[in-house]
């Protein structure tokens, strides 16, 4: 279905942020994209942390750290060296890897509660490599909570699937109004084997703008530990 990934998308697929709205959008709203970190006001830079509570998590929820900066509009400028340089709905995605320059060129448009990407890989490939595709699509409630994220190649690594998976869907869920989610259950094929998991969250604590800056998920099934995340923010003036 997908192209295998060269090394740019696996550049990318390195970032792990779990995503989770908490501003409120109503239909018919613009969504921008420090919605689909879960962001609210108007962040310049997200900074965040995952680790391991559990002595092995599986992929999808794999350790993981990186920094995401945003324009003055929501949209993403930077993903740690990976520059996002934004035309209308064109996006082209610029880094280094390796000693060698790569690029990215996707759309992403809006459709309702729907925001949609795709693009391709356009660097010429690696002997041996495959020009990489890509897609993804995140799906809001009417009050503006993110409940479904399906990737296919890339931005589950950009939007909380970034992880290796070939293909995964996410399905957050939330309890009664409350703007965080209480848990999410994903999907994710990796090199033709499915792995399922669910994990339950514990907000521990927010910033003055009402972020949170601290969770704590269990695996739902047994209640284990699994992992902690810290997420530090600075905000533009």
């Amino acid at each position: 279905m997908f192209a295998k990934p060269g090394p740019f998308l696996l550049a990318l697929s390195s970032l792990a942020i779990s995503v989770t709205v908490l501003c409120s959008c109503t239909r018919g709203r613009e969504l921008d994209d420090r919605g689909m970190f879960g962001l609210c006001g108007k962040v310049r830079r997200l900074s965040f942390v995952r680790e391991d509570a559990a002595n092995g998590l599986p992929p999808m929820f794999a350790d993981a750290e990186g920094e995401v900066g945003f324009d003055t509009l929501g949209r993403i400028a930077y993903v740690n060296d990976m520059d996002f340089i934004t035309c209308g709905d064109s996006i082209v995605i610029a880094a280094s890897i390796g000693g060698r320059d790569e690029e990215a060129a996707c759309r992403r448009w809006q459709d309702g509660d729907v925001v949609v990407y795709d693009g391709h890989v356009t660097t010429q490939p690696c002997d041996g490599e495959e020009l990489g595709l890509f897609a993804a699509h995140a799906e809001f409630d009417d009050q503006g909570r993110l409940v479904d994220l399906t990737d296919k190649g890339l931005f589950g690594t950009l939007l909380g699937l970034w992880d290796w998976s070939a293909e995964s869907e996410r399905v957050y869920i939330y309890e009664g109004d409350r703007l965080f989610p209480a848990g999410e259950k994903v999907v994710a094929t990796f090199g033709g084997s499915t792995v399922s998991e669910a994990a339950a969250y514990t907000y521990l604590a927010t910033d003055s703008v009402g972020n949170w800056t601290l969770r704590e998920a269990r695996f739902a099934g047994s209640g284990k530990a699994a992992f902690i995340e810290r997420r530090r923010l600075d905000y533009w003036e």
